[in-house]
């Protein structure tokens, strides 16, 4: 048992990962909040100028 410990863990870490990013829910088509907000910034700026 000893001799398949690192494998082990090898394997655990991928599947691992799996789950632990399912709670992200990364979507492509929606923007981060930090990109919305410069768009709206630089919306105001052009209007300014």
């Amino acid at each position: 048992m000893e001799k398949y410990l690192p494998y082990l863990i090898l394997l655990l870490c991928p599947i691992m990962h799996l789950f632990m990013m399912r709670g992200h829910k990364h979507h492509a088509n929606q923007e981060t909040p930090q990109a919305v907000s410069r768009q709206r910034i630089l919306k105001v700026k052009k209007k300014v100028s």
